[in-house]
């Protein structure tokens, strides 16, 4: 599918939506699979090729946008999770979030249960992806991440898509909050507060959470040195960065644990 012409793929896709209402897992995940191919915009996948279909060449309608997207709540884990990928090709289209963002509004406030890579977490991800309107759901965002059956996992999960996206100060910073509440901050974490932009006053004090991180024998070594460094270095100009002083800071600096 990968390979073939852009009329091909058209001509395909009502036969491939067929298949993803198979009540066989694997048949549904090899559909949804084919479909995101066909759908993958050229920007998403540079060594494509001229064989590549933007969403708006394909021109979806809106029934077959909710039928993709329905999937995000398959029982299967993978084909929830390979569904992403289409959502986030349509969600970079205007049309695609006209259509789609209601449904994941509703996904976000859903009652599904939270864990790793759940149809929450994943529409948490997709309406900040790209989203040029990501104030007006900031609520909605503030209110997943407060959810009482959040876990220091799916919290880590939405810092390192906030990380990933970008969102609106207060959603970054509330994530940043949840994740050091729940004891969840590491060093794989700690190196995408550097894309998070905050206000002074939410900067400053969570530099000094760091620098307390920094200092807490029971943090690995890997993510007490990352603290160390973003504690005194996030914020600063590029020289601080490379300060060779920063690699005696809060122990050896090896590796990475999410």
């Amino acid at each position: 599918m990968e390979q073939a012409s852009v009329a091909e793929k058209r001509a395909a896709l009502p036969q491939l939506l067929r298949w993803a209402a198979d009540p066989r897992p694997t048949v549904r995940l090899s559909s949804l699979t084919h479909i995101y191919f066909s759908l993958r915009a050229f920007t998403f996948a540079p060594s494509s090729g001229p064989n590549g279909l933007r969403p708006d060449e394909i021109a979806l309608t809106p029934e077959q946008m909710s039928r993709i997207a329905s999937h995000l709540l398959d029982p299967d884990d993978r084909v929830s999770y390979v569904t992403t990928f289409s959502l986030r090709t349509l969600m970079s289209t205007p049309a695609g979030r006209r259509e789609l963002q209601p449904f994941l509004l509703s996904v976000l406030r859903g009652s599904q249960a939270l864990q790793s890579s759940a149809p929450g977490v994943m529409a948490f991800y997709l309406l900040l992806n790209g989203n040029p309107n990501q104030v007006a759901i900031e609520p909605a965002l503030l209110s997943f991440l407060n959810r009482d059956d959040q876990t220091g996992a799916t919290l880590k999960e939405c810092l390192h898509n906030v990380g990933l996206a970008g969102a609106p100060e207060p959603v970054a910073n509330d994530a940043i909050n949840r994740v050091f509440e729940k004891g969840a901050m590491s060093d794989f974490l700690i190196q995408f507060l550097g894309r998070v932009t905050l206000t002074p006053e939410h900067l400053m004090k969570q530099r000094a959470r760091l620098a307390e991180l920094a200092q807490d024998s029971s943090a690995t070594a890997e993510t007490r040195h990352a603290a160390a460094v973003y504690a005194k270095c996030w914020g600063q100009d590029e020289a601080c960065w490379h300060d060779p002083s920063n690699a005696a800071l809060g122990g050896a600096s090896q590796g990475s644990s999410r």
